[in-house]
């Protein structure tokens, strides 16, 4: 993987979750609030960092986030507040969005990216 350099400005900001409220996220929002948040690192014990998103404490495993984001390699690596913190809040992001990311990344989910869920404006973006 190429080794990107990203200002702290630059990682914060491209941290872009993008979801925008409708009858629609509110149905997703209320299932998703049904997912086990403990499948991306604290069931299996890998989990080494917990993010929050919307209040929700989710544990995950670094390795996995440096793998799929150069966002969050860089943040990880670089001599970023985050490196060091145990809990990362990710403010003003969506809670539905991010568990899609992650459901998408995590090698034992069994949701997959498609044309039609990656064009989807409503997805997010890291």
């Amino acid at each position: 993987m190429a080794n990107v350099d990203y200002s702290e400005e630059e990682v914060t900001d491209k941290i872009d979750i993008k979801c925008e409220s409708s009858k629609e996220d509110q149905a997703l929002s209320e299932t998703i609030s049904a997912v086990d948040v403990s499948i991306f690192g604290e069931l299996n014990g890998l989990a080494d960092v917990t993010l929050v998103v919307e209040n929700t404490k989710i544990p995950v495993t670094k390795a996995v986030l440096e793998h799929a984001s150069p966002v969050f390699l860089t943040m990880f690596q670089r001599d970023f507040i985050e490196k060091k913190k145990s809990d990362i809040e990710l403010p003003d992001k969506k809670l539905p969005a991010f568990i899609n990311f992650l459901k998408c990344i995590y090698p034992n989910s069994k949701e997959q990216v498609t044309a039609v869920c990656a064009s989807d404006p409503k997805n997010l973006f890291i």
